[in-house]
């Protein structure tokens, strides 16, 4: 009885917190959180605590935007996003 040989993939591996950050961007990025311009997030089992709270740092540098814990553990994320200035 042969074994199927398993080609290695050529693509990158990606690293804990990337697979986080592509998570919540895929969750800012849905039409109902861009409308409403905002989305509540959580941290799911499998993901590293340290991925998660240096995450929440990089988004409370971000301008404009606002991490709000909600008292389930969740996290609010809430943006506002200036008009663009029309010139004449």
């Amino acid at each position: 009885m042969s074994r199927a040989r398993v080609k290695p993939s050529n693509q990158p591996q990606i690293s804990s917190y990337e697979r986080l950050a592509l998570r919540i961007r895929d969750a800012i990025s849905t039409p109902s959180a861009q409308a409403a311009q905002q989305t509540v997030i959580s941290r799911r089992l499998d993901e590293s605590p340290q991925d998660w709270e240096r995450l929440l740092d990089e988004i409370r540098d971000t301008e404009g935007v606002r991490v709000t814990p909600q008292d389930d553990g969740r996290v609010r994320l809430s943006w506002y996003i200036e008009p663009a200035s029309q010139t004449n």
